[in-house]
């Protein structure tokens, strides 16, 4: 009742609206990273944050330099949805509340570093695609057979009258091995066969893996790992890096391809 009340006095405003919308599907973000897709500055919404923070809109905590991944080190204080920007979102902002609990927000510190790597994806693609961007949802949950798979995002172009869909990992240094296997392994079952048409029921073909790697050395051992495991073709797998994403995203560099005969 609080939230609706300050809702139809003004004092929470159509930007607090996107700033809560931007949190719901991104589950974690940074103030320059919610400025940034706002088009403002981090430095002049922090204190609008805080002060969504007071009223139980958002939630906000800390992570410690040595917790987080190499390229985030200054993104220290992390916001997220609280129970006031559920309640302003299933009010005014046409979205589906109702599977969102507080314990979304309750992950790892490494966790948190790949979703905020996830995020900065989005705002970087939103800045290069603008209006192409027709939906983008972080850990959509999907099966094949008997087996849970979690791709980390999953977003929809419409170029030239055609839908496209993507999905997306992040890999870093490290974690080449095992578990990035595993769960390519998983996305390969689902890429590979007819389970995709089930999530993906609007398109013909399947949607285009995204490799977000923490450099390119990653990369590079993410996509052999792909090629020698898996039967997902190597032009239905796109490369990027944490720095390379920062560029345009249809500038030459800012992904690539995996070439096997010369690795």
């Amino acid at each position: 009742n609080e939230i609706i009340r300050l809702r139809n006095k003004n004092q929470l405003t159509d930007r607090d609206l996107e700033i809560s919308k931007f949190l719901f599907k991104q589950t974690f973000a940074t103030a320059e990273q919610i400025g940034d897709y706002l088009d403002g500055t981090g430095d002049r919404i922090r204190g609008r944050l805080e002060e969504l923070v007071k009223k139980r809109v958002l939630n906000s905590f800390t992570l410690g330099e040595i917790e987080m991944q190499q390229g985030l080190r200054d993104a220290l204080v992390i916001y997220c949805l609280d129970f006031g920007g559920k309640y302003l979102l299933s009010n005014y902002g046409g979205e589906d509340t109702s599977d969102w609990y507080s314990t979304i927000n309750m992950k790892g510190a490494d966790l948190v570093a790949k979703q905020l790597i996830a995020t900065q994806f989005f705002v970087n693609l939103h800045k290069s695609s603008k209006e192409h961007v027709v939906h983008f949802r972080s850990n959509p949950p999907m099966k094949v057979a008997n087996k849970h798979v979690t791709p980390l995002f999953e977003f929809a172009l419409d170029v030239s009258f055609s839908r496209k869909y993507l999905i997306g990992e992040v890999v870093l240094d490290g974690e080449e091995g095992l578990s990035f296997r595993d769960q390519i392994l998983k996305l390969d079952e689902l890429l590979t066969t007819n389970a995709w048409r089930k999530y993906f029921c609007d398109v013909e073909e399947p949607p285009v893996l995204i490799i977000i790697a923490e450099n390119d050395v990653v990369a590079r051992n993410a996509a052999a790992i792909i090629q020698r495991a898996t039967d997902i073709e190597n032009r239905k797998v796109l490369l990027t890096t944490i720095d390379r994403m920062q560029n345009i995203f249809y500038e030459k560099g800012a992904f690539l391809i995996y070439d096997p005969e010369t690795n």
